[in-house]
């Protein structure tokens, strides 16, 4: 069992797929998978460990697959019968203390590896249906077994709460339990959710005409909501369950199908709460020393109240040199003490390199050699390159003792390649592509999450719609931090402006440049930062001034 979220937490979710495929969502931690690992592993079911740290996967023949920090404990490959007739597994079960597990076989039999006890199996009852659910008691060693007639047993110290007749057209496919074992919820086919014990009802898809199967069904750590999902990705949302995204945009190829959603407790991304109208500056690179530098320029402010300093200046090099140099600076003279500096990364496409190339061949979106259409293959590419280049932007600051709460993705130049291919020598970081566009952001983006931080995106509405296609990032609302605000001379300070402010439209996301029917939001994001543009005017020090809204 998962323990219930502390205040700054909360749950996300993972999607499997058939062909080992592990997509993450609201920052679960990805540990790899099996996809395009040249192997059929269908896979049937999974579950994350308690810790987050780690998943298991388990396919029909009771191979377990292990990532993270989950273990084998044993398992059982082409298990065969008295009549020597394969027999699939149909699901999988950690015990609550993650030393072991069940497997349940489709005819009722239940075979239990590491501390995990064997209470008993469904394998003697006739007439039930395929058994397609085991569940562990999270507060004991008992267990649940359901089977596609809306059967459920209870063995060892799992108490029944209810069986329920389903019709051959809409069989049962998943159960969850509740945190305390209490109750449970049932899944058919057709999207009902039926509840029993404790477990409390908060909706249900059947009525929504989907047409697509349903596969699997993952309560709250509280037990308040829970999500469910189609064989072709689609999450739907009830109770205090969050919606963080889904695979309803990416294209499914024939061979692949999701059969599981699993939830995992990730530590959320802290609101980094810094009061409004707070001023200061934004540095990069181009303040060290000289070029190469690991030393700051000394023309810098020697009083400001935020600092946003950037990490790198493109996605697979440009590592701003005098980081640490300008971080010592920000941690001196920012008066903002809660949040002295955050940080950002200038994004781009992938160009035609070898840096390029090492970074978009293989990842979370797959081998995106082994992919086809050439479609997916470039969606695997971007994907891949914003996954990866951002993670390894995360791992060079780390490895420098330098660390933010809050990190912003830089979305900006949209003079777009004439190719796939972002061509830096012309200053076209961005390829001619606004889908493959995306796809890098939202690599980005799940690469800074699923190390608990949380991320914005600086743009402005114009730049990022022509550069991304106006895509909505999943997971949480983004924090925007909004270029091009008017240039208030001298700086907006509290004192300085009459109100309301002519800054006050831009956080209030009612400004906009050339319609009032087009405001400055983008990414369907909320302004947290503006960055006032001077004009012809003389910035300080040279700076581009920034306002918290």
């Amino acid at each position: 069992m998962i323990p219930p979220p502390t205040p700054g937490e909360s749950a996300a979710y993972a999607l499997i797929e058939a062909d080992g495929g592990f997509v993450s969502f609201g920052g679960a931690s990805y540990f790899g998978s099996l996809l395009n690992k040249h192997m059929p592993p269908n896979i049937v079911a999974g579950e994350a460990t308690t810790s987050g740290k780690g998943y298991w996967m388990v396919n029909s023949s009771g191979k377990v697959f292990t990532f993270g920090n989950a273990k084998v404990f044993g398992a059982k490959t082409h298990i065969k019968t008295t009549k020597s007739r394969e027999v699939s597994v149909t699901s999988f079960s950690s015990t609550k203390t993650n030393r072991g597990y069940w497997l349940l076989k489709a005819n009722g039999g239940v075979m239990n590896f590491g501390d995990a006890s064997f209470c008993g199996s469904a394998v003697h009852n006739r007439k039930i249906g395929r058994a397609v659910a085991l569940v562990g008691d999270p507060m004991s060693t008992g267990y649940w077994i359901a089977t596609s007639k809306g059967r459920v047993f209870a063995f060892g110290t799992a108490l029944p709460y209810g069986n329920a007749a389903l019709p051959n057209k809409n069989p049962l496919v998943a159960m969850a339990t509740t945190p305390d074992g209490k109750g449970y919820v049932l899944l058919t086919k057709q999207g009902n959710v039926l509840s029993f014990g404790n477990a409390h009802f908060y909706g249900s898809p059947v009525h929504l005409k989907i047409n697509q199967n349903f596969v699997s069904i993952a309560e709250t750590p509280d037990g308040r909501g829970y999500w469910v999902t189609t064989a072709r990705g689609k999450v739907l949302n009830y109770g205090d369950a969050r919606f963080w995204g889904s695979l309803t945009h990416v294209k499914i190829t024939g061979y692949t199908k999701v059969v599981a959603i699993i939830r995992d407790t990730v530590t959320s991304p802290i609101n980094v709460n810094i009061p409004k109208g707070i001023f200061g500056y934004d540095v990069s690179n181009f303040q060290c020393k000289s070029p190469g530098s690991h030393l700051r320029t000394t023309r810098l402010p020697n009083s400001t109240g935020i600092v946003i300093i950037e990490a790198a200046g493109w996605l697979d090099s440009a590592y701003n040199s005098c980081i640490q140099s300008e971080v010592a600076w920000a941690r001196k003279v920012a008066k903002f003490h809660l949040e002295p500096y955050s940080l950002y990364i200038f994004l781009n496409s992938p160009g035609d390199s070898r840096k390029a190339f090492s970074l978009e061949r293989d990842g979370p979106a797959g081998i995106c050699a082994d992919l086809s259409p050439i479609t997916n293959k470039l969606a695997c590419d971007a994907y891949n390159y914003g996954y990866n280049g951002a993670r390894r932007v995360f791992f060079f600051t780390k490895r420098r003792h330098v660390a933010s709460r809050l990190w912003w993705l830089d979305i900006e130049n949209d003079f777009l390649s004439s190719s796939i291919y972002s061509d830096f020598s012309q200053g076209n970081y961005w390829s001619d592509s606004t889908s493959l566009n995306a796809q890098v952001m939202q690599g980005a983006l799940d690469a800074l999450r699923q190390q608990h931080v949380t991320v914005g995106i600086y743009s402005t509405s114009i730049q990022y719609n022509d550069i991304t296609g106006g895509y909505a990032p999943s997971g949480p609302r983004t924090p925007l931090w909004v270029a091009g605000a008017p240039w208030t001379s001298p700086p907006y300070n509290k004192s300085g402006l009459p109100k309301p402010t002519t800054l006050g439209k831009w956080c209030g996301g009612l400004a906009y440049y050339h319609s009032p029917h087009a405001t400055e939001l983008f990414a369907e994001g909320k302004p947290a930062i503006l960055q006032e543009t001077p004009g012809n005017e003389t910035s300080p020090f040279n700076l581009d001034p920034d306002f918290t809204c």
